[in-house]
């Protein structure tokens, strides 16, 4: 799939991110949040079985996290789903519970396999701090692990640039499910230049939020996570600039034209 590169588009900041993912999920917070209870629950009752039969076997451990990073690989393709219909519902289209389905039958091979490239990534960069501190451990050596700390916090300062590098790769195969997972890491990386810290911040924004979501028993997390996920879906949509095409269209079926103030893109 090709895009068509542009030079300007409209720059929101992140408060208008904010109220634009407001705005869609106005009367719309039921579908959202019935679908982190219902795929929460799946992944649990499947997890279940396991972890009641687990003791200190070896080979019960081995099936154990076996199963675990199945169900992980089934949660993200739940978490694939419920972007899905924070797509259709920034659209303004028809969405359901069928949604948190469709990447079982929609190339779910190409969502999986990028997950494993990112999780191979993060691998790669902690390796060094990994093999230390394993070393440190199986020769009883202290002084190994005061190195390992600084190793590990440079590799944290390495990957996090990577990760936002590649932040919408999943966005991208989300909503363009012919597209391969090569070409998806390709327009996240241009998608994203100059946008990373833009990004970060609109995260660390949610930190009150997830002090909250905690203090609550997590209860507070069925409104969290449906806000932070349509602000993320607000944000690739600017990128994008399908927020400027959706504002057109809203002007236009108001009556009201609306003059956009461009700003040039970084």
């Amino acid at each position: 799939m090709q895009f068509t590169k542009k030079e300007y588009f409209m720059k929101r900041d992140l408060t208008e991110l904010k109220r634009l993912a407001r705005e869609t999920l106005t009367g719309h917070y039921a579908a959202p949040m019935a679908g982190i209870v219902i795929t929460g629950a799946i992944s649990n009752l499947l997890l279940l079985p396991f972890d009641l039969t687990l003791n200190n076997s070896a080979s019960q451990s081995v099936i154990f996290y076996v199963a675990s990073f199945f169900i992980v690989l089934l949660s993200i393709l739940f978490s694939c789903g419920l972007c899905y219909m924070h797509l259709k519902m920034r659209r303004n289209l028809s969405y359901g519970m069928r949604d948190i389905f469709y990447f079982f039958k929609s190339h779910p091979d190409r969502l999986l396999l990028s997950y494993l490239l990112l999780i191979g990534l993060a691998v790669l960069v902690f390796l060094p701090a990994i093999i230390i501190t394993v070393t440190a451990v199986r020769l009883e050596q202290p002084v190994l692990l005061w190195i390992a700390i600084p190793v590990f916090i440079l590799s944290v300062l390495c990957l996090l640039p990577l990760l936002y590098r590649y932040a919408m790769v999943f966005y991208l195969l989300i909503d363009h499910p012919e597209m391969k997972p090569a070409a998806a890491f390709r327009e996240s990386s241009r998608l994203m230049k100059g946008n990373r810290m833009r990004l970060f911040l609109l995260h660390c924004s949610f930190l009150g939020w997830l002090l909250l979501g905690i203090c609550s028993c997590f209860i507070g997390f069925l409104w969290i996570e449906p806000y932070f996920e349509q602000t993320c879906v607000s944000f690739y949509f600017e990128l994008t600039g399908e927020n400027d095409a959706l504002a057109q269209k809203k002007a236009a079926e108001s009556g009201s034209p609306q003059t956009p103030h461009f700003q040039m893109y970084v």
